[in-house]
């Protein structure tokens, strides 16, 4: 299993960051494994979406948990299962973000070192969205 976290401060409230997180069919936009999802547009725990990544194999994404300060997905392929936390806590007018993920699967030890860096570069992208609306 694979293991990654970033952490980072983001000049926006609380509420348009976890926004963000819940507009699935955008998420293409920011997470570039990517390139599409189809399902409800307003997301609760448990709902399922069809998914392509970059590469071009489907997979499924999932919520498992959203509530006030945390949102956790789930996303898969052949090979390759990601379950992923975006913990929100209020810092003043800013929102203080902690993205994790966990891999497993034979394509993720295949990939470990290629998503060495993508919770740190999922929250910048996260934060670039939230700080120019």
């Amino acid at each position: 299993m694979t293991t990654q976290r970033s952490e980072i401060l983001i000049q926006a409230p609380l509420d348009r960051v976890r926004e963000i997180l819940l507009r699935p069919l955008e998420f293409p936009q920011w997470n570039a494994a990517f390139t599409a999802l189809a399902g409800p547009t307003n997301p609760a725990e448990g709902d399922r979406y069809a998914l392509t990544i970059r590469s071009g194999l489907d997979g499924s994404f999932s919520y498992n948990h959203i509530d006030a300060q945390r949102v956790v997905v789930q996303w898969s392929t052949v090979g390759f299962r990601e379950s992923a936390t975006w913990s929100l806590e209020r810092n003043g007018d800013a929102t203080r973000v902690v993205h994790e993920f966990d891999h497993e699967g034979g394509l993720a030890v295949l990939l470990r070192r290629a998503f060495s860096t993508v919770a740190q570069q999922r929250n910048e992208r996260l934060k670039q969205r939230a700080e120019s609306v």
